[in-house]
């Protein structure tokens, strides 16, 4: 099964928790060309997100999605954990994929900005994550997943549990 986790619930953590049930699919490597040379050069594993440096890929969702519906047909029991790309959720929905997806409440807003400065994330990941809070969640919720909403403190270790 598919999880669409948003940015900050503990994507990361619950797969290092549940490595034989989960399988973190993260999008950077697929999204940007120049990931690896970037990450190599950077001593802050959190730095890398919304890096300046990054250079687009063209046409990366298709890779990605393929890549995504290949581990999901290949891994059936597990949980393949993906960012909540729109696009990426509407193709699942006109391939009739089921997934779930995991937000937070709108009222996390401010927890969520410490989250993403405790664990080190830089002013651009804040502007699209924080000062466009509203923008990134509008329309998560009615892209064809089953939508489960998570409250103050909580995380995906929280709130779901691997079936072994």
């Amino acid at each position: 099964m598919i999880l669409a986790a948003y940015a900050g619930t503990g994507k990361s953590e619950f797969c290092k928790r549940y490595p034989s049930e989960a399988i973190d699919m993260i999008c950077m490597p697929y999204k940007y060309i120049n990931f690896y040379e970037v990450a190599n050069e950077i001593s802050e594993k959190e730095d890398i997100k919304a890096n300046m440096n990054l250079i687009l890929r063209p046409n990366w969702e298709n890779d990605y999605y393929e890549e995504l519906k290949r581990l999901n047909n290949e891994n059936p029991k597990k949980l393949i954990i993906v960012p909540t790309i729109k696009s990426i959720m509407r193709r699942l929905k006109e391939d009739d994929i089921s997934y779930m997806v995991v937000i937070p409440t709108r009222d996390c807003k401010e927890e969520y900005r410490q989250r993403y400065i405790n664990r080190g994330n830089n002013q651009s990941f804040l502007d699209v994550f924080i000062e466009r809070w509203d923008v990134m969640l509008d329309g998560l919720d009615c892209l064809g997943g089953v939508v489960m909403e998570i409250g103050e403190g909580q995380y995906l270790t929280d709130v779901i549990r691997p079936k072994a």
